[in-house]
């Protein structure tokens, strides 16, 4: 009996593994950057790249909610899947935030179309723009 609840355990772990990615996202940020009064993209300067590079955040792709320290939106007044991604499209997602003088929105896009389990991302936030890939 342990040994048939020990094997229902690991293969509950695989399954679980095997199906990363199709409901879910796992990002790293790769890069933060500013837009220039010049129309130039600069990376944001060092303390930020420090802060921010390499931190991870999770995409639900069914509802685009976005959890971690990073991007997060849990205070969003709502949250929009815009395109679910394909082979041919990327998965896009619009979260908006209501503040007292304006409403804020977060923009995310993973590139689902680019072969292989490695998705590159970019997001646009009050932040800045940032960049990675999500698996």
């Amino acid at each position: 009996m342990k040994k048939l609840l020990i094997l229902l355990l690991v293969s509950l772990t695989f399954l679980g593994q095997s199906y990363a990615g199709q409901y879910s996202y796992d990002c790293t940020i790769g890069n933060i950057y500013d837009l220039k009064d010049s129309g130039k993209l600069e990376e944001a300067n060092s303390n930020w790249q420090e802060l921010f590079q390499g931190d991870k955040f999770f995409v639900n792709r069914s509802n685009g909610q976005i959890k971690g320290s990073t991007l997060p939106t849990d205070l969003a007044k709502e949250i929009r899947v815009i395109n679910r991604g394909s082979s041919e499209y990327d998965f896009k997602t619009i979260a908006v935030f209501e503040h007292s003088f304006d409403d804020q929105w977060q923009v995310l896009s993973v590139q689902e179309f680019v072969p292989g389990k490695i998705k590159p991302f970019i997001a646009f936030s009050v932040a800045g723009i940032t960049t990675g890939t999500c698996k």
